[in-house]
């Protein structure tokens, strides 16, 4: 578990660099600039309880079971909402808000749940000995988020705005998570979901860094570099 906190803290670090270098250079345009620094602000504050979490647990103290059931509250009901969010970045605003009311559904059935298992345990459970357990529902917030990277995956490789090679790099980049999720589920003990979704976004800053080279930030439009290399 140690190593895990270390882990987590190093990918702290990481995203907090480049939120830093988001804000000094807008990465494509500033729509989605805001929403890699918020994507990355979420998975920061995941990445603080996921810390939380493994303190608590090596604690039998009976005072710190409110506590560590909240934390896994704001945990599981958060998690889903990184991909959720990450759909935006293939979207204008107009076609977000027409998606927004369907795609939302899901987040508020596993936040409700998520809630609900502070008393029911349906998702985890946290008994008087501060000991956690999963719940029978534990895979909910996993599957919801799965939901969404599926989305994810469709929109990039339909996406026209971006090559061939930079959706290959998008969707490969991906499975980084997604093999992080799959093995935490295997191995209870360990813990490295949100580790492995903050090297995706450093690795999908270096894209939009990549992007930001052939496009211009204000108008979208490929710049004159760019059109004459293809050319």
């Amino acid at each position: 578990m140690t190593g895990s906190i270390t882990i987590d803290v190093l990918a702290i670090i990481a995203l907090c660099f480049t939120i830093y270098l988001a804000k000094r250079n807008i990465v494509v345009n500033h729509y989605k600039n805001r929403i890699y620094i918020l994507l990355s602000v979420i998975t920061i504050a995941l990445l603080l309880l996921e810390i939380a979490t493994v303190l608590m647990a090596q604690s039998n103290s009976s005072d710190l079971v409110i506590p560590h059931r909240i934390i896994n509250i704001l945990g599981f009901s958060l998690s889903p909402l990184f991909p959720f969010l990450f759909l935006f970045f293939y979207n204008t605003r107009e076609k977000v808000k027409y998606r927004h009311n369907y795609l939302t559904i899901p987040l508020y059935i596993n936040a409700l749940i998520c809630i609900l298992s502070y008393h029911t345990g349906w998702v985890f459970f946290v008994d008087g000995q501060n000991q956690y357990y999963r719940g029978d529902f534990f895979l909910l917030p996993t599957l919801v988020g799965l939901f969404y990277f599926v989305l994810i995956i469709a929109e990039a490789r339909n996406t026209a705005a971006w090559k061939m090679e930079q959706r290959k790099y998008l969707i490969l980049a991906l499975f980084i998570p997604i093999l992080g999720v799959l093995l935490q589920i295997l191995y209870s003990h360990i813990l490295i979901i949100w580790g492995c979704v903050a090297i995706y976004l450093v690795l999908f800053y270096i894209l939009l860094r990549e992007l930001q080279y052939k496009y211009d930030v204000q108008t979208g439009i490929q710049n004159r570099t760019a059109f004459q290399h293809e050319m």
